[in-house]
């Protein structure tokens, strides 16, 4: 017997439109609408809270943000103090007075001994710093390694990112190196003929199937040099591989990453433009209005009615009017102020001194030090009064790790890149020998960089804490030397030619200690000022 079976196909879900014609989301039935109030979309504090949901390329290059961002940040740095001692501490405090290189290759990886490798890294120390001490090092040659340094990171600091373009030049007249850098300005990379960017070109920077950086697009000259006159380099691009075939940089464009899929840098001031822009506007009401009320001593008024005065002006108002509104009265010092005739004078007390002025700017610097600089208000306003030890130290100690963090990001994608191009030129040419650098040329190209030392707040102690340190063995003389920007090699030459002069004159080296009287300290929780 067959059994007929029939089936019923199954009916579509209804679909709710809302308004706008696209299906509506189902709403969550819980006592509230998202287990995160951070994305509730009914809480009142982040109802109205959507910012868009973007790359990080699209966030920061699509409509030309990183352009406005980028301007602002220069007028900033040119109009505003704060701005300007900001950038300025970071430069001191991260450069300085420049960097001293000290060549450790691996001697193990090599094949050699410790001390020919100490042998080679002397020689090779004093012939780099030759050509890194010099103007040669800039292509433009408008100075040593030190004012590049300065010139790349105040850049990186106020653009977020900065460009550098290799060259060799080996006819230079005086120089002993070919190998030299140029500071390219990043507004310069572009899309060739400023075309929309694209899938695989964002901002004048060619991108591979990784993301990696493949070519920079970069314009000969800048857009605005049009004032000086017209030159083809404005409208022509110039496309520069990222890497030669041998692996070699032809063009460094660095800058830190904030994240994945990001191939621009943004401002360190970005953050705190608003609260710039707010107290720079705050700050120079009140400076006018307190100008204002210091310059008037008083005001005369005119007795003169409305009807005499239209007749002085033949019954023309229109006259009238346009007189009074190019009528400017002349303030200055102590000044008695004639007001137009027919006006009067009402009093205004505007309360200047404003008493909240100071304690409103103090908070807002400290968003600005915290949020642009990433230093505490201290450092940015370059005021130190009224801190205790302990504040201070530890305003010292979170600066110094700020600053730690940026010489390490320099180093690796600066210092190393330099030094590893200038080796390489110097092996080629014979000046020096390491057998077999292309296999191993990270070993031989392994390096220190010595910056300028943090400085100490209490030199007795802490000169205590380092030789306690090094006395227990978690730490050693070249740690101690470098945190203070002195190669450890050069202070044990220096000292002991110092010891074989005193000997020389009859001076007793120990005795010389002896005879140093150290102060006492004071405990460590007394709140010394």
């Amino acid at each position: 017997m067959a059994v007929t079976i029939t089936t019923t196909p199954p009916q579509p879900t209804p679909v709710i439109l809302g308004t706008d014609g696209t299906p509506m989301q189902r709403v969550s039935m819980t006592a509230q609408d998202s287990a995160y109030r951070a994305a509730s979309r009914e809480h009142v504090s982040v109802r109205n809270f959507m910012p868009p949901r973007g790359s990080a390329d699209s966030d920061l290059i699509a409509g030309g943000d990183k352009d406005i961002i980028d301007a602002r940040s220069r007028d900033m740095v040119r109009n505003e103090p704060i701005a300007r001692s900001g950038v300025g501490i970071w430069l001191d405090m991260a450069i300085g007075t420049g960097v001293t290189l000290q060549p450790m290759p691996d001697h193990r990886a090599l094949g050699i001994t410790k001390e020919q490798a100490d042998e080679w890294s002397s020689v090779v120390k004093n012939l780099v710093h030759e050509h890194l001490d010099s103007r040669f090092i800039d292509a433009s040659g408008h100075g040593n390694l030190m004012d590049l340094l300065r010139l790349l990171f105040r850049t990186r600091l106020i653009q977020g990112e900065l460009a550098i373009l290799p060259h060799y030049l080996p006819d230079r007249p005086g120089a002993t190196f070919g190998t030299a850098f140029q500071a390219v300005d990043p507004d310069r990379i572009s899309n060739d003929m400023d075309m929309p960017d694209t899938y695989d070109l964002r901002s004048g920077v060619r991108i591979d199937e990784f993301g990696g950086a493949v070519s920079y697009q970069v314009r000969k000259a800048h857009e605005a040099d049009a004032v000086f006159g017209f030159s083809p380099d404005q409208y022509q691009w110039e496309e520069i591989p990222a890497y030669d075939e041998t692996g070699r940089p032809r063009f460094i464009l660095a800058f830190e990453r904030e994240r994945a899929d990001q191939h621009r840098g943004v401002s360190l001031l970005a953050a705190a433009m608003p609260e710039f822009k707010v107290a720079s506007d705050y700050k120079a009401a009140e400076l006018q209005a307190a100008l204002a009320n210091a310059m008037v001593a008083a005001f005369t008024e005119s007795s003169m009615d409305m009807g005499t005065l239209m007749e002085m002006f033949g019954n023309d108002a229109g006259a009238l009017l346009k007189e009074r509104g190019e009528y400017r009265a002349p303030l200055q010092g102590g000044a008695v102020i004639p007001l137009f005739p027919g006006d009067k004078f009402s009093s205004h007390n505007p309360a200047r001194p404003n008493t909240a002025f100071p304690a409103f700017m103090d908070s807002v610097t400290r968003h600005i030090a915290a949020g642009g600089f990433e230093l505490p208000k201290n450092f940015v306003l370059r005021d130190f009064d009224g801190g205790s030890y302990v504040s201070l130290k530890l305003a010292f100690n979170t600066a110094w790790r700020t600053v730690a963090t940026a010489r390490q990001w320099l180093k690796s994608h600066v210092l190393d890149v330099f030094y590893e191009m200038i080796l390489e030129e110097a092996v080629g040419r014979g000046f020096i020998e390491a057998p077999n650098f292309y296999q191993f040329r990270r070993a031989w190209s392994r390096c220190n960089w010595i910056y300028d030392g943090a400085g100490w707040l209490d030199p007795v102690r802490e000169a205590q804490a380092a030789q306690l340190r090094m006395a227990i063995g978690i730490s050693t003389l070249q740690d101690e030397c470098g945190e203070q920007g002195r190669d450890w090699e050069e202070v044990l030459e220096q000292r002991a030619a110092e010891q074989a002069r005193m000997r020389v004159l009859g001076l007793d080296m120990a005795t010389l200690q002896t005879s140093v009287s150290i102060a006492p300290q004071a405990p460590d929780n007394e709140d010394r000022r």
